[in-house]
């Protein structure tokens, strides 16, 4: 009983939050468009440098080379 207590207050506070809050804080003052501007950053430069497109194919590389290594 005492975790669907907490349940229902944190979904309590997550409306009462989410009435007061928007996207557009994000960018109402200068520290917090600071601050998106570095998120989006390191969004796009570890994109830009190979990150992503090693993670999504080393599975597939791993698991190919394992295969043939069996054989």
């Amino acid at each position: 009983m005492f975790e669907y207590t907490q349940i229902l207050a944190a979904i309590r506070l997550e409306k009462e939050i989410n009435k007061q809050t928007s996207y557009l804080t994000l960018f109402k003052t200068k520290g917090n468009r600071r601050r998106m501007l570095i998120v989006i950053s390191i969004g796009l430069f570890s994109q830009w440098s190979g990150n992503g497109l090693a993670s999504y194919y080393l599975l597939v590389f791993v698991s190919h080379r394992l295969s043939t290594a069996l054989i």
